[in-house]
Formats: structure tokens, sequence, C-alpha cells
């Protein structure tokens, strides 16, 4: 059988500006869908069954409102509460609330002016100060001469400082967070592909991009004292960086054969870098996000409330070249009648690094495997000593 939690009924707990729903609220919801993305506001819908036109009218139904929400399993799984803002409310036989996470603060008001002398970090900050969030954030390590927000909102700005460092940017739990993604992170949760006797993955389908993505990336500028041009150049030997997959496969598409062949020529980029050290950080950071996004795979899970964007999680069942750890883009929780999860992954390589043809990296691997459990008993489990996964049926 699949998991058992798929003949569980799912269940769903809603409460407006800190209060549960009234009953005759409580009673008309229809299903909630949240959505965690890693580069995205998370996004909370509510439905309520409008059919008599009883409630077109109902003060809950207003902008501005708190909703929290959790989701699960009556046996008591539940998600982490959500506390989402009421941003949109459409629909009319059926009442939809549609809410976003509490960093549309960021996103409220365009601002223009001029940062002088920081780092990319410091700027962080300062903007996580100005709107009362804890900054959780990385050392970039280079401060620049001037930095222009040029009227934008100030989550904007700081996705675009982020973007151009391969960091993530969201706000989360009253956090700000300006980092690198996490993925040396440990992974907590486990999903095995159905083998005829269980299963929680449903649906699992990869997108291998290796032909497309350099083995190099080398980014130019100018001096804008000497006039001098200058290039930093990234690649596999002089980039540190965490990584979830071990080895790589390249196809030759000439012959079909799969074996490893770096590109002749890397990616070059133009940019407005003023010194070599900005270039070279500009290039790390296109090296790691095209490398990062070597593979991805869209997933349907059995409803998984504990599932959330930005974490690493463990495949089993997919056979040696996509068996393993995996790293969250975003996740859509849908919950209604049942519950599905549906998500898409990354990861910086596919197959066995000790197969023919591999390329092993030489990034630092997260070694780290969550194992499986199906009502108390280990399904799939990493061996560190052979190095692939184990299944265990345990009494």
């Amino acid at each position: 059988m699949r998991s058992p939690k798929e003949t569980y009924a799912p269940v769903v707990y809603i409460k407006v500006d800190g209060k549960r729903l009234p009953d005759e609220l409580a009673e008309r919801v229809l299903g909630l869908e949240f959505e965690d993305d890693a580069e995205k506001l998370p996004k909370l819908t509510v439905r309520f069954n409008n059919a008599d036109l009883e409630i077109t009218d109902h003060p809950l139904f207003a902008m501005g409102k708190k909703v929290q929400a959790q989701w699960g399993y009556i046996d008591g799984e539940l998600s982490e509460p959500v506390t989402c803002t009421v941003k949109a409310i459409r629909g009319f036989k059926v009442r939809e609330l549609v809410a976003y996470g509490e960093g549309h603060k960021l996103a409220d008001k365009a601002k223009s002016r001029v940062w002088k002398n920081l780092k990319y970090s410091d700027i962080a900050r300062q903007i996580a100060q100005e709107h009362n969030l804890k900054p959780v954030v990385e050392d970039t390590k280079i401060a620049h001469e001037q930095v222009a927000q040029t009227n934008q909102t100030d989550l904007n700005f700081l996705k675009e400082l982020a973007e151009k460092i391969n960091f993530q940017c969201y706000e989360e739990n009253g956090e700000l967070h300006f980092h690198s993604k996490r993925l040396d992170a440990k992974p907590t949760l486990a999903f095995a592909y159905y083998n005829g006797e269980y299963g929680n993955l449903v649906n699992f389908e990869p997108v291998e991009k290796t032909l497309s993505e350099p083995n190099e990336v080398a980014v130019s500028g100018v001096d804008p004292m000497e006039k001098k041009p200058f290039i930093a150049k990234a690649n596999d030997s002089n980039v540190e960086r965490d990584a979830v997959a071990e080895g790589t496969y390249l196809y030759d598409g000439a012959s079909g054969s799969e074996t490893f062949k770096p590109g002749e020529t890397g990616k070059k980029v133009a940019s407005t870098a003023r010194t070599p050290s900005e270039a070279k950080q500009q290039a790390d950071a296109g090296f790691k996000k095209a490398e990062e996004e070597t593979v991805e795979a869209s997933i349907e899970t059995v409803g998984e409330p504990r599932l959330r964007a930005k974490q690493v999680v463990t495949l089993y069942g997919l056979g040696k070249r996509y068996s393993g750890n995996w790293y969250v883009k975003n996740v859509r929780h849908v919950v209604g009648q049942g519950y599905r999860c549906f998500a898409t992954l990354e990861r910086n390589a596919t197959g066995d690094p000790k197969a023919a043809g591999a390329k092993e990296t030489g990034a630092k691997v997260n070694a780290d495997k969550a194992s499986l459990e199906s009502e108390r008993k280990v399904v799939y489990q990493y061996s560190g000593e052979t190095g692939s996964e184990q299944r265990v049926t345990a009494p």
C-alpha cells in the first residue's frame, strides 16, 4: 500500500485576528492551499462555501485581517502555524481569502536612496532594523563604494542584491533572512517512490539541464580609476561551496554516450563590478547557481505537513541516478477532501560518483540522509559504509 496517511482525513484549523472561526464559517471551509517558495512571499488561500450567499457580507471577509492556519491529520501531526495578511478577497459562490506572509511589509513602499561604503549584508541588517525584524544575515565580506536603491521596495531591492551573489532573501517568523542556501542542513524528511508495498512519493518528473550549464563562469569589469580591464573566473576547483549530491553525468550529444566532457568555453558575463574582488564574488555566484540547478524535479507526495521550501529532503526508490538528497525550491500544500503536496526540487548532480563516466564535484557534499519510517518501521535508510540506500523491514 501507499503511505497510511493517504487514508487519513485531513484537518484544517483557522484563526482570524487571533480568534477561532465562528461556527457558521468553520463549517463552510472547503479547504486551503499554502504556497511556500524560496523566491516569493508565502501565499495562503482559504476557500469557503457560499452557495447560499449567506456569508457574502460577513465582517471577517476584510482586507488586512490576520489569518493563522494549521493543517495536517487528526492524529495530531500538524504543520507549524502560518500567519498571513489578507491582501485579496475573491469569488462568489466559493469565497476565497488570499493572504501573504509578513514579508509584504517590506514591499509596501518604493524608495530611492544611495547606500555608501557598505557590504550587502550591512544593508540587509539596516533594513531589517527599519522593519523591526530580527536579521539572520551572512557576512558578504566586500564593501561597495555605493549601491543605489532606485524607486524600489526594500524587498525587491534586497532580492536584487541577493541575486547578484546567489543569496536568498525572505522573511520568516519575524526574521529577515539574507544568506546562501542552507545546502548543508540535515535532512529531516524522506520520501520513497511507491514500490508495490509502500510509498509516499506519488509522482516524480526530473529534468536534466547539464548540457546548458557552464563548467566555468568569467566576469569582466573595468577599474574606474586606472581604466584597466580585469576578469575573474569561477570553476569547480576554486569555488568553496556546499552541495547535496556527489556525481553528475553530461551527455555527449553526438555519440549519445554518458561520459563527462567539460565544455570548451565557459559562460562570460560583463558586469558593473568596480574591483576584481567584486567580479570574483559575482563569478562565484554565477557558477554556484548554475551548478545548483543542474537537475530539477517536480514531485507529488502524500500530504506531509512538515514539508517546506528551503529545506533538504532525501528521496529513495529512484535508482542511483535520482535517489539521495534534494533541495526544495517551492512547495504547494493542497488540502480539501484529501491532502497532497506538489513541490519543485533541485540538485547539483545526478548519478553515482563511482560509476563510469561520472564526475566528482569539488563541493562539500551533504552526506546526511533522512530515514523513512512507516508505522514505526524503518522502510529505507542510508548506509554510510556502502554509500547506498538500504531497505529495512523491522518487526
